[in-house]
């Protein structure tokens, strides 16, 4: 499988708007760390614990997998 390089650039989700952000609180453009927890808060829900991807959680925001480790430390740490 071949992983994705640091320079390429994501699309982020575009269903991921004010309105989305609002179901988690009342700030319409949360900072990325909280967008990065509501979005695994969903992924974790869909796909359950185990078999949660951090990639399709950077897939969704349009952000690389390093910029999780610079918030969380690693995919455990998330």
């Amino acid at each position: 499988m071949a992983r994705r390089k640091l320079s390429d650039t994501s699309h982020p989700d575009k269903s991921l708007d004010d309105s989305h952000w609002l179901r988690f609180g009342s700030d319409p453009q949360p900072s990325m760390r909280l967008k990065v927890l509501y979005v695994t808060f969903e992924e974790v829900a869909k796909s359950g614990p185990t078999s949660f991807n951090v990639s399709s959680v950077c897939d969704r925001l349009g952000i690389t997998y390093p910029m999780v480790n610079h918030y969380f430390g690693s995919r455990d740490g998330l």
